[in-house]
């Protein structure tokens, strides 16, 4: 089901997520707090978000070019699960961590195109989305997207942290703190085998961090194991992977005295964000 991200690429080459920059930890405190779940269930949380994020967007749950639409199964298998796994059902499902959290919630009434209102009191254009309940049964509109959905009981996930709720503001209207996924980042990491959602996640909270820092941005390794709830060799084993990827560069610290009679002040890694090539 990449396809469908591939054409919203096609369609809105500079499309964009922006994402909470607390969402690391939120994540990670919440899902790991349970005691029943590991950091690659935390980034799949995350991975799946961005996901749910774009379809939504980009009204792509739906995809008339490609004559299929996505489903939780789906999504379960592009993020490296079996598609009838349940063990991250608790995380992703109807009524699950997620929801509990006020990130996503479950809805029959799929988005299915969108507009810029340039009429809104906002001094710029807002978006507007048409769900299917929006269209008349004979709409031409319609009829193609129920030939598509075989499912009566089709449902989707809206990306409350996008939208907004009384309970949160939405990122579609307020950048404040948050930082932008592109759908070339995004495609990048779910289609290149060898990079896997733990790798996304770090990529995506170094960037959170990094992006716009010419000189770099020194982070301390206690930080980033407390805000992502990454271990230290799971982070060893990951930044790697990114450096090598010239996803970012590294600038090592002091981080231990080179003998104990000598005092070197610890200072921590200095992170350079790159970004990821096509």
């Amino acid at each position: 089901m990449i396809s469908h991200f591939k054409h919203i690429e096609f369609q809105f080459s500079k499309a964009s997520m922006q994402i909470p920059n607390s969402l690391f930890e939120e994540l990670s405190s919440t899902i790991k707090g349970t005691g029943k779940s590991t950091v690659s269930q935390v980034a799949m949380a995350y991975t799946y978000l961005v996901a749910v994020g774009f379809l939504y967007k980009y009204t792509s749950y739906v995809d008339l070019m490609s004559g299929t639409y996505i489903q939780n199964k789906d999504l379960k298998e592009m993020l490296g699960y079996h598609n009838q796994s349940k063990s991250i059902d608790r995380i992703i499902a109807k009524d699950s961590v997620l929801e509990k959290m006020g990130l996503v919630e479950t809805t029959r009434d799929y988005p299915v195109s969108f507009y810029m209102d340039n009429d809104s009191l906002t001094p710029y254009p807002t978006r507007e989305f048409l769900t299917i309940s929006d269209l008349r049964k004979d709409d031409i509109l319609y009829e193609r997207i129920k030939a598509v959905v075989k499912n009566r009981n089709y449902t989707v996930k809206e990306p409350i942290y996008f939208l907004g709720s009384e309970e949160r503001d939405g990122t579609m209207m307020h950048y404040e703190n948050t930082h932008k996924i592109t759908i070339q980042e995004f495609i990048h990491f779910v289609e290149t085998s060898h990079l896997d959602n733990t790798d996304f996640f770090l990529y995506a909270y170094l960037k959170s961090r990094c992006f716009g820092k010419k000189i770099g941005k020194p982070i301390p390794l206690s930080r980033i194991t407390k805000e992502t709830g990454i271990s230290v060799t799971t982070f060893y084993n990951h930044i790697y992977k990114l450096v090598n990827e010239e996803c970012f560069s590294v600038n090592s610290g002091t981080w231990r005295k080179p003998n104990p009679e000598e005092f070197v002040k610890m200072t921590p890694n200095t992170y350079f964000w790159k970004g990821v090539t096509s």
